[in-house]
């Protein structure tokens, strides 16, 4: 059984906008219209730098694209979550006072 690998965002605008290059509409004009310059753009695409997230607001309008959540892996992190009020993790003694 084959498990498929989730994308991140960035991941997915990215690949976003090489398909709306394919499209004929280019990064440099998304870029202008999203208010970036085209070496910002292109660090960005190429990894090389991010991008604020208004600014992601912005790419996903004009692609189109929408951010869906995923309850049933929320849930299971819940379930992993700790108690509130409690530690994640127990600390030691020497952690406590310090010593070895």
């Amino acid at each position: 059984m084959r498990i498929a690998k989730t994308l991140t965002l960035s991941a997915q605008v990215r690949r976003a906008l090489a398909e709306a290059g394919a499209c004929g509409v280019t990064r440099y004009r998304i870029a202008e219209l999203v208010g970036l310059t085209q070496s910002a753009m292109t660090r960005f695409v190429t990894g090389g730098g991010g991008v604020e997230m208004a600014t992601l607001d912005k790419i996903g309008a004009i692609l189109g694209m929408t951010l869906r959540m995923n309850k049933a892996k929320v849930r299971a992190l819940a379930k992993q979550a700790p108690k509130p009020g409690r530690p994640a993790e127990k600390r030691t003694r020497e952690a406590r006072h310090g010593t070895s």
